[in-house]
C-alpha cells in the first residue's frame, strides 16, 4: 500500500521528533489541545513551515513544497481560516480556480453548495466565518484530490454544517478512497470517520496508531501501593500517573504486557484494569 505521508523524525521549534504515516486511503486524526502543534504540523506538510535539515518528510513522494505540477492539483487544503477572493463569489471563485484542475467535478461542487445552503452569488468577504469555512471546503473538495489536509475544518461551523460536513467527508472518502489528515481537539468527530490517531502535546506525540489498536491496549489502572515503599515504573509504558497516599491511578500502553503481573510483581494490590474511550483518554493525557 502506498504511503501518502511519511515522517521521520519531523522537528522544527514547535514540533519534537514526530514520527508517523499515513497510508493511501486511510483517515487520521490530529487530536490535541490548542496550541499543542496540530496547525504547525499541517503547515510543514503543505510546505508554508520549514522544518529541520534533520527531518525526513515526504508528501505524496516528494518534499513538502516540491510537488510537479501533476501532484499539486492531487492535494486539497482546508486551513483554519479562509483567506483570498474576497471580492469574489462563490460561484466566480470556483469559476477562477477550476481550470487549473483537471479532475474538478462541478456537479460535485453544486452538490455542496446546496448541502450546506451557501449563497453562491454573494460576495465572500460579506460572508459569516462558517459559510467561509464551508466555501472553502466547497473549493478543496470539487476536484476530488488523493489527499485531503484539513485544519480544524469544523472550528467555525454550527452543529448541523458539522454533521453534514463529516456526513460529506464519510461519503468521499467511502466512494472514492480519499487520504484524509485532519486536526480537531473533538474526540467525537475523529471517533467518527478516523482510522488512525496521533494525539499530540506540546509538539511530542504521546499516542499513534489505528484507533482500535489505541482502544485496546491503552488502558487505565488502579491499584493500592504501601506509601513506605518507592514505587518504580520499570517495565511499564507509562502515559500519565497520579496518586494519593497509598491509591495510584495510571496510564498505562499494555505492549502486549501483562500488566497485571508485572504492577503485582511490584507488590502493588487491588488491582484494577479497564479499557477507556477516546475522551477519557484525551482527557487524562491533559491532566
Amino acid at each position: 500500500m502506498m504511503s501518502m505521508i511519511e515522517c521521520t523524525n519531523l522537528s522544527n521549534n514547535s514540533l519534537k521528533s514526530l514520527d508517523f504515516f499515513l497510508e493511501e486511503g486511510r483517515v487520521l486524526g490530529l487530536l490535541g489541545k490548542n496550541g499543542a502543534g496540530k496547525t504547525t504540523l499541517l503547515s510543514v506538510l503543505m510546505g508554508v513551515l520549514e522544518k529541520s535539515p534533520y527531518a525526513d518528510v515526504k508528501v505524496l513522494g516528494h518534499e513538502p513544497g516540491c510537488w510537479p505540477e501533476p501532484l499539486k492539483s492531487q492535494i486539497g487544503y482546508v486551513p483554519q481560516r479562509f483567506w483570498g477572493f474576497d471580492a469574489l463569489s462563490i460561484r466566480e471563485s470556483i469559476n477562477t480556480i477550476k481550470p487549473f484542475y483537471q479532475h474538478w467535478d462541478d456537479a460535485l461542487a453544486t452538490e455542496l453548495i446546496n448541502e450546506f445552503d451557501l449563497p453562491e452569488h454573494q460576495q465572500i468577504k460579506t460572508l459569516s466565518e462558517g459559510q467561509k469555512q464551508l466555501t472553502s471546503i466547497v473549493l478543496a473538495m470539487s476536484f476530488r484530490p488523493k489527499l485531503l489536509v484539513l485544519d480544524e475544518p469544523v472550528a467555525s461551523l454550527d452543529p448541523l454544517s458539522r454533521r453534514q460536513f463529516l456526513e460529506k467527508l464519510i461519503e468521499n472518502h467511502c466512494d472514492h478512497g480519499t487520504s484524509v489528515i485532519f486536526s480537531t481537539h473533538i474526540t467525537s468527530d475523529l471517533e467518527r470517520i478516523a482510522s488512525d490517531v496521533l494525539i499530540l502535546k506540546d509538539g511530542k506525540a504521546l499516542i499513534t496508531g489505528d484507533i482500535e489498536s489505541v482502544r485496546e491496549s491503552v488502558v487505565r489502572v488502579k491499584f493500592n501501593f504501601p506509601e513506605n515503599k518507592k514505587l518504580t515504573f520499570d517495565g511499564l509504558s507509562v502515559l500519565s500517573s497520579g496518586h494519593h497516599r497509598e491509591q495510584y491511578q495510571l496510564l498505562v500502553d499494555q505492549g502486549g504486557q501483562n500488566i497485571k503481573q508485572l504492577l503485582a510483581d511490584k507488590g502493588a494490590t487491588n488491582i484494577q484494569i479497564e479499557h477507556i474511550n477516546l475522551d477519557d483518554l484525551f482527557l487524562e493525557l491533559h491532566s
